[in-house]
């Protein structure tokens, strides 16, 4: 019976997605790749990403051929993204759950962990997404849970077998790379020489291949240069990590609040007997996973994408770990009984912000939580419109057009590089295109994912012979004249 209740929390966190996303999942620029590109293949147009996002080699492909998988029995990629995370979300709470279980032999700390689990709201909203962490943390520590199964008995198929799900999780995000570190790492502390090159070569193999098919479809926009980054972007992880802890006040009241629980956990584990038990090997390799993971985020920001971010969603993966690390680490020691109630405290709190984050789900449509599958972009005047013209289309939204319409269009002129920050060499000659070319201008004020590099509305206006068309909450469509 114990063993059923582990799988309550699993239930109940799928069960909240399923509410939450009942008016559409969140969708993102990225997400639109996902989509788009699952949505051309099954269309014929060829494994290939809509006009004007990324090029094919940006993101690895799994997260991307399962959807069109799915598509292949007639489910549209959007809904097959609802049901892959909605079923990784609960495949992440049950594995906690299990492995708490294991290391410490006892159910509630089991229980306590999934309930902590299933009431992550980072998890949450990124399952609720279309995007491909849930899966990543699926994979990736499932592959860790292994590996570590391998080191205290092993075995040659669970070698392969944590090979197979660190490379697949490689496959789904490219900060998979950090799984093959730590993995590999593991083995060669251990002494384990021919298993650590044999897990470092079969995990990175599907990647490798995938990076030399894709760049025969076109050039990588990818490449290294210095971006030297400071408080502002370390400053994006204040609002995730105090909410592990205490989801209210945010920072920087909640930040130091979470700074002082923390503290005072680890002078309070110090003091108190410990059982005697050598650390698990899991626990080591999720140790080495934390580093390698936080050292690859760094080097993304410092070298390849000057529009890296260290918020909630490239945390998620850390949540688990830090789940994972503290509940069995805790429950070694004999907490007192203000303890308890302190942590009994916690833990409701998680589960109050998990359910107001749900209700809030069942009604809210706007842009901030739904992103393009808001009611606005389904029922805007302006995509509809431009649903209907053969005319060129200039916009910032050219994923959100894709996504509702099919249609392809063409961005606005970037005033520079994404990714690098250095100035677009050509974008006079791009406006000057604009110009000759005529047509339509649809700038939506509600996408501000590329305000960074973009002109704004008003340097367009100044910019261009524009006459307005239509207004609306989302934007401005213009005729260019």
């Amino acid at each position: 019976m114990t063993r059923r209740l582990l799988a309550l929390p699993a239930v109940t966190g799928a069960i909240a997605v399923v509410a939450a996303t009942a008016k559409g999942l969140y969708v993102s620029p990225d997400a639109v790749f996902y989509v788009g590109t699952a949505r051309n293949w099954l269309d014929g147009r060829g494994f290939t990403p809509p006009a004007g996002l990324p090029p094919l080699e940006h993101f690895p492909p799994l997260f991307t051929v399962v959807l069109a998988a799915l598509g292949k029995v007639g489910m549209d990629p959007l809904t097959s993204a609802r049901v892959v995370n909605g079923l990784a979300f609960a495949g992440i709470v049950l594995l906690v759950g299990v492995v708490v279980r294991r290391q410490t032999g006892s159910f509630p700390a089991a229980l306590v962990a999934g309930v902590l689990a299933s009431a992550a709201v980072d998890l949450l909203t990124y399952s609720a997404s279309a995007l491909s962490e849930p899966l990543f943390i699926l994979l990736g520590i499932s592959g860790l849970v292994v590996l570590a199964a391998y080191l205290d008995r092993p075995r040659p198929i669970l070698l392969a077998a944590a090979a197979a799900l660190v490379g697949a999780a490689f496959l789904t995000r490219y900060v998979g790379i950090a799984l093959v570190a730590a993995g590999v790492a593991a083995l060669l502390w251990r002494r384990r020489w021919v298993a650590a090159g044999l897990f470092g070569a079969v995990s990175m193999a599907p990647v490798a291949a995938w990076i030399v098919w894709a760049g025969t479809r076109g050039p990588s926009d990818r490449t290294v240069t210095l971006h030297v980054f400071g408080g502002e972007y370390l400053g994006q992880a204040a609002r995730p990590l105090s909410r592990w802890l205490v989801p209210w006040p945010k920072p920087p009241v909640g930040l130091v609040l979470a700074i002082l629980l923390v503290a005072g956990g680890v002078a309070l584990a110090r003091r108190l007997p410990a059982a005697r038990r050598p650390t698990p090997a899991l626990s080591w390799l999720l140790i080495a996973f934390a580093i390698a993971y936080l050292a690859a985020l760094l080097a993304n920001r410092a070298l390849t994408d000057a529009t890296g971010r260290l918020d909630a969603r490239f945390l998620a993966p850390l949540h688990v770990v830090a789940i994972l690390l503290v509940v069995p680490a805790l429950h070694r020691r004999t907490l007192p009984k203000a303890a308890l109630a302190l942590a009994g405290v916690l833990v409701l709190g998680q589960v109050v912000d998990a359910v107001a984050w749900t209700a809030g789900g069942l009604t809210d449509e706007s842009v901030q939580r739904r992103g393009y599958t808001a009611a606005a972009w389904e029922r805007s005047p302006i995509v509809a419109e431009l649903a209907g013209t053969e005319a060129p289309v200039y916009t910032n939204g050219f994923d959100a057009l894709f996504l509702h319409t099919g249609r392809s269009s063409i961005p606005i002129p970037a005033e520079k590089d994404y990714l690098t920050g250095r100035p677009n060499p050509r974008y006079a000659d791009e406006l000057a295109t604009m110009r000759m070319t005529g047509g339509y201008l649809a700038y939506f004020d509600a996408v501000t994912f590329r305000r960074s590099f973009l002109p704004s509305r008003a340097e367009l206006e100044a910019a261009l012979p524009l006459e307005v068309v239509r207004t609306e909450p989302l934007g401005t469509l213009y005729r260019i004249r």
